[in-house]
């Protein structure tokens, strides 16, 4: 296995940039790739104990960069989701504004909802703490 790259998301860069190829006109990014950011990201969040030390590390990186703010869409949420998508999605990475396009929705989608909202608040304290 390559130094430090996941198979899973070799696996899911593979699919993200053969989806966004076939569906994406330039700074959208397509319904199903969405679809699959945001279930990808919602299971990550659900178990963030289990994040790769350079996801947290970034996370954390954002958390520092932030401090003393509050988990708001803008700017924590979306700074937030774009550290964690450009882990995540490197076909994401390379496309700055479609990065910034799909964290926002993310982030939106994601504090929005009364249980991902409590999560996401929980896992930023916690980073918040790890960065002081």
């Amino acid at each position: 296995m390559p130094t430090g790259q996941n198979p899973r998301r070799r696996e899911r860069s593979a699919e993200a940039k053969a989806s966004a190829k076939e569906q994406a006109p330039p700074g959208d990014l397509p319904p199903q790739l969405l679809d699959q950011v945001m279930s990808e990201t919602a299971a990550q969040l659900s178990a963030p104990e289990r994040l790769e030390p350079a996801v947290r590390a970034a996370l954390v990186a954002v958390a520092e960069r932030y401090a003393g703010q509050p988990l708001v869409l803008e700017p924590t949420g979306v700074a937030l989701f774009e550290a964690l998508l450009a882990a995540e999605f490197p076909l994401l990475a390379e496309r700055p504004a479609l990065l910034t396009k799909a964290a926002g929705e993310v982030a939106r989608v994601l504090l929005a909802d009364p249980t991902s909202h409590r999560r996401i608040e929980h896992l930023w304290m916690t980073l918040a703490e790890e960065a002081s």
